[in-house]
């Protein structure tokens, strides 16, 4: 038999109604009407023949290292960018900055790789509806420069792009979704969760990126008597990452 919860307190010397006694009865006898719930299941009635095995998919595998697993309430979908030898840089006269515009990272991959190994930052697989919720790991190092100063005798080093910035998003159909806020130069490993409602169809989730790069032509010639060398360029350098995300089921 279910359990069942006294939800009236029938107190001495109280009158009692119909539906008192009629409402605590419901449980049993929903039960003899056929309406089963966990409580009746035998625990050794369900053996993994009767659990049905995930579904994996690689359609994406090739092209940006999408890992699709597909279960009955839900899926998991996973890419990641493992670094070799050769770092992944961007400085600023990389014809994909745009200024202040958002910069997919999987183009800048796909500039400096080629069509091979341009994983962890971006998904794509079929969507069912419901939510979706994932995480974004991007380890990267924002470099702000380095310049000499010499002016009457006088050598001095400073970091002329430190107060420059850099900006992660997640964008899912071109939809921003989560972003990380400015962050001044650095090395850093940042997680960016996001979360949303999505309806039936294939999807698109991508990591992009907006920064701050200074002229270093403009910087030389911004004094006269100062002395202005630039020594080491402003640089963005993609160290790794994972991108995964969840879709429940409605």
């Amino acid at each position: 038999m279910p359990r069942t919860y006294t939800k009236k307190t029938i107190l001495d010397g109280g009158q009692t109604k119909d539906e008192d006694f009629n409402s605590e009865i419901q449980g049993s006898l929903s039960e003899f009407n056929g309406q089963l719930d966990a409580n009746q299941l035998p625990l050794q009635s369900v053996t993994a023949d009767h659990l049905k095995q995930p579904t994996i998919s690689t359609s994406y595998l090739t092209k940006n290292g999408t890992y699709s697993m597909y279960m009955t309430t839900q899926s998991y979908h996973q890419t990641e960018y493992i670094p070799n030898e050769t770092a992944i840089t961007m400085r600023w006269d990389d014809p994909l900055y745009v200024g202040s515009g958002w910069i997919r990272l999987q183009d800048l991959l796909l500039e400096k790789r080629g069509s091979s190994g341009c994983y962890g930052a971006e998904l794509i697989f079929d969507a069912l509806e419901g939510m979706l919720a994932g995480n974004a790991v991007i380890d990267f190092t924002w470099y702000p420069g380095g310049a000499a100063y010499r002016t009457e005798g006088l050598n001095a080093y400073s970091l002329y792009g430190r107060d420059t910035t850099i900006e992660w998003g997640v964008f899912i159909d071109d939809v921003l979704v989560a972003k990380s806020g400015w962050i001044w130069p650095r090395r850093l490993t940042l997680n960016l969760p996001f979360n949303t409602p999505v309806s039936s169809k294939p999807i698109k989730i991508d990591i992009r990126f907006r920064l701050q790069f200074l002229d270093p032509a403009a910087k030389e010639n911004e004094s006269s008597v100062v002395i202005v060398e630039i020594e080491e360029y402003q640089s963005l350098k993609y160290n790794g990452g994972v991108l995964w995300c969840r879709n429940q089921y409605r």
